[in-house]
């Protein structure tokens, strides 16, 4: 059974690929924060490798969040183990420079497959083009946010190797291993279309059946089948409710994030706004960080707020169990906490991914955009054990 490395450019996409495993199997999987990088700490050194043994019940799976997005820095090999199966995560509105990726794959001597429809939240493909609810992306409303990264659709531009489209048609009939093969021996890039998550069940399949060195350019969708194919055992999850406090840090500006922030401070969770500079102040109860987006912020401002944040929450005593929204903010508040890696334990939505730290603290990741109004309560609620 070949063991999988999953790497993502932000935490949010390792969180949620690592969760759908974990869920499908009623198991758990390690997430890791790969070092951050600097002059003498290249991306790829200490825990940014696969090639080690995971210490902790499964082994073959390892999600690793190499913080690429923000950093603006592409990953130095991937340590990969032979024969194991790289699950590339990518965006599954073609967001982030995958291109660059492919070529480093391409380079490393993998052969690539790429998947990027994610059925259930209304994301397909069809020849060679991503489609959000049946509309083409670029005809959708969420070209318009996309700044033009990936507005296209085309997933063969995305990758910028030259690719091939394999329809549903193929993908469910008994010629899939033969067209695939022969796409990959003229040295291109076999582009599925998908339109149900049987479709991607049966891609899952081949690709763990496909004896050659293997990367997989992925969105989330993907995970969720590979995750009943891999034979891994079922563990007890670490978690359980009863932490002193649940503290929530919303960094996102979005409407939706803002809103789903108004709604907790409706309640008995206090609000707390950090200005640039500014050191938040809690008091040990239950509270959601938000950032004043009324300031300019410039990247050292974020960067100090998050570790007065991260300082912040480390100096309160007893249990702190923490809801992230966004990559980027949750990577840089388990960095202050000097967090190293996390066990994905539970998909509680789309998105929205439970995992634990080694002593059994809660960090709950959740997309800035993803969700409705609600969506915070509802997983706060969750967390302290609160019946909905």
């Amino acid at each position: 059974m070949r063991s999988v490395l999953i790497l993502a450019d932000d935490l949010s996409g390792a969180a949620e690929s690592a969760g759908a495993i974990a869920q499908s199997t009623s198991s758990r999987v390690e997430v890791r924060l790969a070092p951050a990088t600097g002059p003498d700490r290249a991306p790829g050194s200490d825990r940014a490798t696969g090639s080690d043994c995971a210490t902790g019940p499964n082994s073959r799976v390892v999600a690793i969040d190499t913080d690429s997005r923000a950093r603006g820095v592409q990953r130095a090999g991937t340590g990969a183990r032979p024969g194991a199966l790289v699950y590339r995560k990518v965006d599954s509105l073609l967001r982030g420079d995958i291109a660059a990726e492919s070529r480093a794959l391409r380079a490393e001597g993998f052969e690539l497959l790429a998947v990027l429809a994610v059925p259930r939240i209304g994301r397909t493909v069809r020849s060679g083009h991503v489609h959000v609810d049946g509309v083409p992306l670029a005809d959708s409303p969420l070209a318009d946010r996309l700044l033009g990264g990936g507005a296209h659709g085309d997933v063969g531009r995305a990758i910028g190797l030259p690719s091939e489209v394999v329809p549903v048609g193929v993908i469910r009939s008994a010629q899939l291993d033969a067209v695939v093969a022969a796409v990959l021996d003229r040295g291109a890039v076999p582009v599925f279309d998908g339109e149900t998550q049987a479709d991607l069940d049966a891609v899952a399949e081949f690709a763990l059946r496909l004896d050659r060195p293997l990367a997989v350019l992925a969105a989330g969708g993907l995970a969720r089948s590979l995750g009943p194919l891999l034979g891994l055992p079922e563990h007890p999850p670490l978690f359980r409710a009863g932490a002193d406090r649940v503290v929530v840090v919303v960094g996102s500006g979005s409407p939706i994030a803002r809103q789903q922030a108004d709604a907790l401070c409706g309640t008995a969770v206090r609000a707390v706004v950090v200005a640039p500079g500014e050191r938040p102040r809690l008091d040990g109860s239950d509270a959601v960080i938000t950032l004043d987006h009324r300031s300019a912020w410039d990247s050292s401002e974020l960067d100090r707020a998050f570790e007065l944040i991260a300082h912040e929450i480390g100096a309160i005593p007893g249990r702190t169990d923490l809801v992230l929204t966004g990559g980027e903010t949750a990577r840089r508040v388990l960095d202050g906490l000097g967090i190293e890696r996390l066990w994905a334990e539970a998909a509680l939505e789309d998105g929205v991914v439970l995992c634990t730290t080694d002593d059994g603290r809660a960090v709950v990741t959740k997309p800035g955009s993803f969700g409705g109004p609600q969506t915070l309560r509802g997983i706060v609620d969750h967390v302290k054990g609160i019946p909905t």
